[in-house]
């Protein structure tokens, strides 16, 4: 597999290609940015493998490094990047800032089985994840099961972390600040800044990717923290002593999307239909406990019956939780707070 580290790497790379195989250059290639960790090694076993071999289409990888660089590369008018990984409040907010291709849906016939709520003209959703309290069982012997108790550093002490990301932490601190779940949206920005300033005191940290929320867990370096489960199942799996809740999770979709001024978006809409194939999304969910948009993956056999019960979309877990609403993010509200974060991280 090759790897897309910098901009002028990856033009290297690309041209390399260009020069060595004609058959290649032919059958096209694709450059993919996503969170990298297990998260992209999933995807390049569930997704890219497949989509190379069957589709001829090389896929380049890198990790993107947050909505700020993608947004940079797509002003530049030569984004390095074709097809984008992001979770769905952001690829809404990247969408209304005019980041996005629209989606060819006839190259994506695959997507007609996914729920409409999961996919727009910009951005289909990949696999659903949710975001929950998670804890070292060694270190907390009677862990926060809701955020207000999460909130509680008397009753429940220890070390804590929350994401940089003001994606679901804006949610997780007006539930802790005990407004309903189902009265969340739209959010009221001001109680939800007053209530993290209330805990900000209490963090060790602010973790800024998935990967570093892993190594929290798997290091011991916090005692609870705010993680997406995916990630804090893979270091239980890992060895980890650790446990999380789907109690009050945030459930959310990672979807896919193709930057403005991509140069393979034919390309990369192909490889996007690829990865809805039931066969591809239960691969996925056999992997990582990240459930499958496409309901068709549950009938292939291929997701063990034990990994299916402990998915954010399981019956007894979705109830238990609030599904983030992307269209929010798109809002005026939306920017003045993502504009408030960064002195909120920097105080």
């Amino acid at each position: 597999m090759m790897t897309l580290s910098t901009i002028s790497r990856g033009a290297a790379l690309i041209g390399a290609l260009v020069l060595t195989s004609t058959n290649l250059l032919a059958e096209g290639t694709v450059s993919f940015a996503g969170y990298g960790g297990e998260p992209q090694k999933v995807q390049t076993k569930a997704f890219f493998e497949p989509a190379m071999k069957e589709l001829g289409i090389q896929v380049l990888q890198d990790s993107h490094g947050g909505y700020a660089k993608i947004k940079a590369q797509v002003l530049s008018g030569s984004p390095s990047y074709d097809l984008v990984a992001l979770g769905c409040a952001e690829a809404a907010r990247a969408a209304s800032e005019g980041l996005l291709e629209p989606l060819d849906y006839s190259l994506i016939p695959n997507a007609v089985d996914i729920d409409p709520r999961l996919r727009s003209a910009n951005y289909v959703g990949e696999w659903t994840f949710s975001t929950v309290i998670a804890w070292n069982t060694k270190t907390v012997k009677t862990p926060p099961r809701t955020w207000a108790e999460f909130w509680d550093v008397k009753k429940f002490p220890g070390k804590r972390s929350l994401s940089a990301n003001p994606r679901q932490m804006l949610e997780i601190a007006l539930i802790a600040d005990g407004v309903a779940r189902d009265k969340l949206y739209p959010l009221d920005v001001d109680r939800a800044f007053r209530k993290l300033e209330e805990i900000k005191p209490s963090l060790s940290l602010w973790w800024a990717s998935g990967a570093q929320s892993v190594q929290l867990l798997n290091d011991g370096e916090v005692d609870m923290l705010a993680v997406w489960n995916g990630r804090a199942q893979a270091s239980i799996d890992a060895g980890a002593p650790a446990a999380y809740t789907y109690n009050e999770g945030i459930y959310d979709v990672e979807c896919f999307m193709v930057l403005k001024g991509a140069k393979n978006k034919v390309n990369a809409m192909k490889v996007t239909n690829m990865m809805l194939s039931p066969k591809q999304q239960a691969t996925a969910a056999s992997l990582i406990d990240y459930g499958p948009v496409n309901p068709k993956a549950y009938d292939t056999g291929i997701i063990p019956a034990e990994r299916m019960k402990r998915m954010p979309s399981a019956p007894e877990n979705l109830k238990q939780q609030v599904m983030l609403d992307p269209a929010w993010y798109a809002t005026e509200d939306a920017n003045k707070a993502f504009a408030r974060w960064t002195s909120l991280l920097q105080k």
